[in-house]
């Protein structure tokens, strides 16, 4: 979102990229960082996260800028949630049940996903077979 290039002495904000994310922003709109925590300010050669970034991303959500581990604090990060219904895409608050799945359900749901440990009966490949 900020770029400097060589011999130049600051940052420049790339209004395109900025443009294009709110384009492309969808309602509701989340902004979802996987990264540390970002600190409120930050010295010159720290590396991301960025406190910068995370200002301007706040100001373009159209809900709500969201980080990983900060969610919902620091000293307890919790996964962030999203539940898909006919309703959309809706953010599940820390603590907040949909009272649809629960969480033996939801370990059902991942075995099934994940499948056996016995090898496919039949070839797997990619692209066409050239005999």
């Amino acid at each position: 979102m900020y770029w400097k290039d060589d011999g130049d002495k600051d940052e420049v904000l790339k209004q395109d990229i900025l443009d294009a994310m709110e384009n492309a922003e969808l309602n509701p709109g989340y902004i979802v960082a996987s990264s540390e925590p970002i600190p409120a300010s930050n010295k010159k050669g720290d590396n991301p996260p960025h406190a910068k970034a995370k200002q301007r991303y706040e100001e373009i959500a159209n809900d709500e800028f969201l980080c990983t581990q900060e969610h919902p604090d620091e000293d307890r990060p919790q996964p962030i949630v999203f539940e898909i219904s006919t309703d959309g895409l809706q953010y599940q608050e820390c603590g907040a049940s949909t009272g649809k799945a629960s969480s033996a359900a939801m370990g059902t749901a991942i075995v099934a996903a994940r499948g056996t440990d016995e090898p496919p009966k039949e070839r797997v490949g990619f692209g066409r077979r050239h005999d």
